[in-house]
């Protein structure tokens, strides 16, 4: 795998730590003031191995597992805990890319293609955080990109494909690193 070191811990650092101490401020905040809704956000990563994101992956799962823990230690003491997936969401995470390994280039070829099919801009994925902020109950997943969405997305791209039209996809910049040497 091509994860470098420091990758690893920036990951680790932002999606676990972070959601671990954000989660204990939000908490006891929420206890004094009696009650509120904690929602911590979680990735494609939380249902399984994904290629090429061998940190982000297995820390949205760690995400997962922890918010679930949460909404069953939290349960009947008037906090919801919710897990929010936002989908793929049209940022510099996913338009400005670091690669390890000149053979991965090719691989990315597509993606400005899966971009334009299910990546959207914040404000689209932040109004369904608002509805779960609103609305959203103990233990429950709320995901923005559905089976449903897939679909429709797919289709919409196949329908583009045969009339040769619609919008031209994001443009993505790869930046190829050299694998670090191994100890």
């Amino acid at each position: 795998f091509d994860v470098t070191a420091a990758d690893a811990a920036r990951v680790i650092q932002t999606n676990i730590l972070g959601t671990y101490y954000g989660s204990r401020v939000a908490l006891g905040y929420m206890l004094i003031h009696g009650g509120g809704r904690l929602i911590n956000l979680s990735g494609r990563g939380a249902r399984g191995p994904s290629p090429f994101q061998n940190a982000y992956a297995p820390s949205k799962a760690w995400v997962a597992n922890f918010t679930r823990g949460l909404a069953r230690e939290y349960a009947g003491r008037g906090v919801d805990v919710v897990l929010f997936s936002p989908g793929m969401v049209l940022t510099d995470l996913l338009t400005d890319i670091r690669v390890v390994g000149r053979d991965l280039e090719a691989r990315f070829k597509r993606f400005p293609r899966v971009l334009r099919m299910l990546a959207r801009p914040p404000e689209i994925p932040a109004e369904m955080a608002v509805e779960v902020a609103a609305a959203g109950r103990n233990g429950h997943s709320y995901d923005y990109l559905g089976r449903r969405r897939i679909l429709g997305s797919t289709a919409a791209e196949l329908w583009r494909g045969l009339r040769g039209s619609g919008p031209p996809p994001p443009s993505i910049t790869l930046h190829v690193a050299d694998p670090e040497p191994e100890d």
